[in-house]
């Protein structure tokens, strides 16, 4: 039943967003599935310091340069495979989520990675930005 009831949950999510990476910030907009993203969208790598915790500062200052100087179209946070998220655990990549996607400030969309080999998780991921529109971005 559990299984049945979450493989129908993922199908009603996956048929009203069709699209798992069109999450963005709601002061910016939400994307949803006539999102329409047209030119640059630059992937941030995720700065991790010594002790493997990620370097919100040294996040920032990327942020800034993608969007200021490289005057990307959107941007992409946690969303590559091969990115560094993948060391972190479940609460680091969360907050990689809401303080990554705060740190945009609305100046363009944003693409959250929710890639995770289990669907409920990719639903706690996609449901979890989400939560941002009572964030002040």
């Amino acid at each position: 039943m559990v299984n049945f009831q979450l493989s129908r949950r993922v199908d009603e999510w996956l048929t009203q967003s069709q699209n798992l990476l069109s999450l963005a910030p709601a002061e910016a907009f939400l994307a949803g599935p006539d999102a329409d993203y047209r030119g640059i969208i630059a992937t941030c790598l995720t700065p991790l310091d010594a002790e493997g915790r990620v370097a919100f500062a040294a996040l920032e200052r990327q942020i800034d340069y993608i969007v200021d100087d490289c005057r990307a179209d959107a941007i992409a946070i946690a969303a590559t495979e091969d990115a560094e998220y993948t060391m972190l655990d479940w609460a680091q990549r969360k907050e990689l989520i809401v303080r990554g996607t705060a740190l945009v400030r609305g100046r363009i969309p944003v693409v959250v990675g929710i890639s995770h080999p289990a669907p409920q998780h990719v639903i706690e991921l996609a449901e979890h930005p989400k939560a941002l529109s009572a964030v002040q971005c």
